[in-house]
């Protein structure tokens, strides 16, 4: 997306695209989690985990997610490991989470069993520092297990690239400084006290 603030509008045009599908849209933070489901609930009839929410309300609504076809489940990474869900065919990342680790396990929801699925992955094109690097760990990955890279997840991680550094001129050997060193030494009569 252009800037953070058309993000809401193309995770709905994607959600609408998709209806009628399983889909689990992924977010970083509990609060984005309360958001994105306040703004989902009437028109896509989303529901939400994420650590705040009791446990007995999360296994409620992963059974209610797991039994309904064409439902839509919010979550941060409560759900992103150890999640079973059969047909899960759309994984949606709102935000990028902390590690790339985590990015692989919440895509990989949708590749269980042998299944396929579509995963998306939601970046700024703007100065977003944190999707500098987010465009740089999913350049990796993809070219890791040999997909292509799109020109804009290319040009966004440009910057965030780690690039080799200069070979630095050897430090001389320790006998050279001691040459030149002075020969004055300190003494100390009581070494806890000075």
């Amino acid at each position: 997306v252009k800037h953070d603030g058309e993000k809401m509008s193309h995770l709905k045009r994607l959600l609408t695209k998709y209806q009628g599908k399983r889909i689990l849209v992924f977010a970083l933070y509990k609060k984005s989690v309360n958001y994105l489901e306040q703004q989902l609930a009437q028109s896509f009839g989303a529901i939400a985990i994420s650590s705040d929410k009791s446990q007995q309300h999360r296994e409620a609504m992963l059974a209610q997610f797991k039994a309904t076809q064409g439902s839509l489940l919010v979550a941060t990474d409560v759900a992103a490991r150890g999640l079973d869900v059969k047909q899960l065919e759309v994984v949606i990342n709102y935000e990028f989470p902390l590690t790339s680790d985590d990015y692989v396990h919440r895509i990989g929801r949708t590749g269980r069993a042998g299944a396929k699925g579509e995963a998306y992955t939601l970046l700024s094109e703007g100065d977003g520092y944190f999707d500098g690097f987010a465009a740089r760990d999913i350049e990796r990955i993809l070219d890791n297990v040999g997909q292509e890279v799109a020109p804009q997840i290319a040009k966004k991680a440009e910057p965030f690239r780690f690039r080799t550094k200069p070979k630095r001129e050897k430090i001389p050997e320790a006998p050279a400084y001691v040459a030149s060193a002075p020969s004055k030494s300190v003494k100390f009569v009581d070494s806890d006290s000075d």
